[in-house]
């Protein structure tokens, strides 16, 4: 990635918040000295100074690109873009972000994005200040849930797609708070990363569908469950039932959780215990709570709680109201 000088101007790197690691070394070093010259920027390797492990799958997260211009124009050679990565660029800040590849020209407004995947060269020219996230997925990390996929042509997005929000404010969260690679939290938002990506990738290229794969079939499962907790008869039949696939498979993608019977009764005391905590949820009665999380009955809800967490509903809800305020008698008149 390169661009020509400009007195006054520069272009900077968030990528320098982020830790450096033993992995990350000579990335680090690159954008470091491209801040010391900050016109004459090396295209970097496709790792990226930020990553969450996933599945075994590296998924390199590269959030970076403050522009400090007017204008600017940045060329992406193809070893910048590698043809198994997509890559979305959001522009967070600014009023307009032009991009042209093949020919074809594109004009990106505050909130939209532009979304590419292959190595083609591509040449941006950014007209006013603005901020840049871009998020690099390694093709690796999606394969197996999409069919075979190769380079697309470029893209824009408009700020109302569906899941584009939600990407930018994950990017811009970690900017300003980056998490630990090996936290839970991490895991969680790069999954929701990758699926919020493959959503914008069928909504760039309508051609792409899913895989039937057995890392797609979990991950469907996996959707069912959580939009299905709430009702008391969903079980290991009707989830084979509404995903189409026999129950020996749909046991065989929960064998790592104990079981499908396992896993639901899990997120079920989960959810459970999320609403005995939240503020909001105080008027619910504890039925009302097992209720809504697919309990049939109290006994048996009250039963798993203790099981799983130790304590029953009623004793973790009642650890969380503020301690009563006794009242003092009145002074009594002086004599």
């Amino acid at each position: 990635m390169s661009a020509a000088s400009r007195p006054g101007h520069r272009f900077s790197f968030c990528a320098s918040q982020f830790p450096a690691d033993a992995g990350h070394r000579g990335l680090t070093d690159a954008v470091a000295q491209a801040m010391q010259r900050p016109f004459r920027l090396q295209p970097l390797a496709p790792a990226a100074p930020f990553t969450y492990r996933m599945d075994g799958v590296m998924l390199g997260l590269t959030m970076v690109a403050r522009l400090h211009t007017s204008p600017i124009d940045v060329h992406i050679g193809p070893s910048a873009a590698p043809e198994d990565n997509l890559v979305v660029e959001v522009l967070a800040e600014g009023q307009r972000w032009l991009a042209s590849q093949g020919g074809v020209q594109l004009a990106v407004g505050a909130g939209e994005a532009l979304i590419s995947m292959g190595g083609l060269p591509r040449h941006n020219r950014v007209e006013t200040d603005a901020q840049v996230l871009i998020l690099q997925l390694p093709r690796r990390s999606f394969s197996a849930l999409i069919d075979d996929t190769p380079g697309r042509p470029l893209r824009r997005l408009p700020a109302d797609t569906p899941g584009l929000a939600t990407v930018r404010h994950y990017l811009q969260s970690v900017l300003e708070a980056p998490a630990a690679a090996d936290t839970l939290l991490a895991r969680l938002m790069a999954e929701q990363l990758r699926d919020l990506c493959l959503a914008l990738m069928r909504t760039a290229w309508p051609g792409i569908t899913r895989l039937q794969g057995p890392l797609a079939w979990s991950i469907a499962a996996r959707q069912l469950v959580a939009q299905r907790l709430g009702q008391a008869g969903f079980d290991e039949e009707a989830a084979a039932s509404e995903l189409g696939i026999s129950g020996s498979y749909l046991r065989r993608l929960f064998s790592t959780d104990g079981g499908f019977a396992a896993y639901v009764r899990r997120e079920r005391l989960d959810r459970a215990r999320l609403l005995l905590l939240d503020p909001g949820c105080a008027s619910m009665r504890v039925i009302d709570i097992a209720q809504a999380c697919g309990f049939g009955d109290l006994s048996t809800f009250n039963r798993r709680f203790r099981q799983r967490f130790g304590q029953v509903p009623s004793q973790l809800r009642d650890e969380q109201r503020p301690p009563r305020r006794t009242k003092r008698p009145p002074p009594s008149p002086a004599g």
